[in-house]
């Protein structure tokens, strides 16, 4: 297991025993010891798989929330929508992490991913979190089409929130927190490109998940493209012989 994937672990058992329950944004909120865990998947969907196999083996429930439209990843890719589709039937809520910023109308926008979100997936969007949300958004207790955000007073003002955004929890831990000390309901937004990797700054890791992406689309054009696939067999040849002859030397 990664290390920072144990420190996430080790962050889950700690509101685990504090006797926490972890609740779904769609279930009544109150104010004492409830958590409601929270992803928003900005780069890549298999990291949301690495993140709910840990959050089973501890019998704990979050929130997946993804873009319909984004240049980090394809939604309709059968691989992904086969790992959205297991979170839903592990117990896990899944939902729309919306960008209101690339529509004229974001109220227009919203319905049109919304149905397609609901039909692709066969759920009810009934919470939906904002990406990168401007000022119009923080604390607005307004429904978008009917359906609550994540950054209403009820998750956001009424109880604390808490965000690992840039890579760290820039206002404090929560772990050390005055409500966390007297078991009152937070929320907690965890982007799992954080936690799904052995380097230890935010720079680092968005390095080396670049290389990751570059590696993985390299692979796509060599399996759909035979020139550029005997172009990548000759580099590792190469690198090969090199190698040898290192070892030789």
């Amino acid at each position: 297991m990664f290390e920072k994937l144990k420190k996430y672990e080790q962050l889950l058992q700690r509101f685990i025993e504090k006797g926490y329950n972890f609740s779904k944004f769609s279930e009544s909120i109150t104010t004492k010891k409830q958590l409601l865990l929270r992803h928003d998947i900005d780069f890549d969907i298999s990291l949301a798989h690495e993140m709910s196999c840990l959050e089973d083996s501890l019998g704990v429930k979050a929130t997946y929330f993804f873009m319909i439209r984004s240049k980090s990843y394809n939604l309709l890719l059968p691989e992904n929508v086969e790992i959205i589709q297991s979170l839903k039937e592990r117990g896990h809520q899944i939902s729309i992490h919306f960008d209101p910023t690339i529509y004229e109308d974001f109220f227009q926008g919203f319905q049109w991913e919304r149905n397609i979100f609901e039909q692709l997936f066969n759920v009810k969007v009934n919470c939906i979190s904002i990406h990168r949300p401007i000022e119009y958004f923080l604390g607005n207790n307004d429904f978008i089409d009917g359906i609550r955000h994540t950054y209403q007073p009820i998750y956001f003002q009424d109880i604390k929130y808490f965000s690992d955004s840039h890579g760290e929890f820039r206002y404090g831990h929560p772990l050390d927190s005055q409500e966390f000390l007297e078991s009152r309901s937070i929320q907690l937004l965890i982007h799992p490109i954080w936690w799904v990797t052995n380097q230890t700054n935010s720079i680092n890791i968005l390095t080396e998940f670049v290389d990751y992406r570059i590696e993985l689309f390299q692979q796509h054009i060599a399996s759909n493209c035979k020139p550029y696939q005997k172009y990548v067999e000759g580099i590792r040849a190469n690198q090969t012989a090199v190698n040898i002859g290192k070892l030789v030397a």
